[in-house]
């Protein structure tokens, strides 16, 4: 795999498998086996932490691999939207399901938690 994997986002062609509100069990495992088929869900579950932003007279730091625990700063924002995109693509209706799509890929997974779902406080 190259180090700087610059794929689309993974979207499931059959509309039923996304999130509707109501398959939750289904789609984590959906999304789970893509994330760590990707090594990247580490994103979605926060382990892999973004890193603090460069200053700017530092050295470009090298390329790491896509499934890198300690990736720059810049690879973390790549990694986290690509996540998050995967996410977001793969469900039904996020404003309807009031999800937050607005930041990272965890606070997206962390939006669409059962206490959400069912109507629970959102703490």
């Amino acid at each position: 795999m190259s180090l700087n994997n610059n794929s689309n986002a993974l979207v499931h062609p059959d509309i039923s498998k996304h999130f509707n509100g109501t398959n939750l069990t289904a789609f984590e495992s959906m999304i789970s086996h893509i994330l760590v088929g990707r090594g990247v869900d580490g994103y979605r579950t926060g382990l892999i932490p973004c890193p603090s932003p460069p200053n700017p007279s530092d050295p470009t730091p090298a390329a790491t691999d896509w499934s890198s625990d300690t990736p720059s700063y810049a690879e973390w924002l790549r990694r986290d939207q690509w996540v998050r995109s995967t996410m977001a693509l793969n469900i039904t209706d996020i404003v309807e399901l009031d999800i937050n799509d607005k930041g990272t890929a965890q606070v997206l997974w962390n939006s669409i938690s059962p206490e959400v779902l069912y109507g629970h406080c959102r703490c």
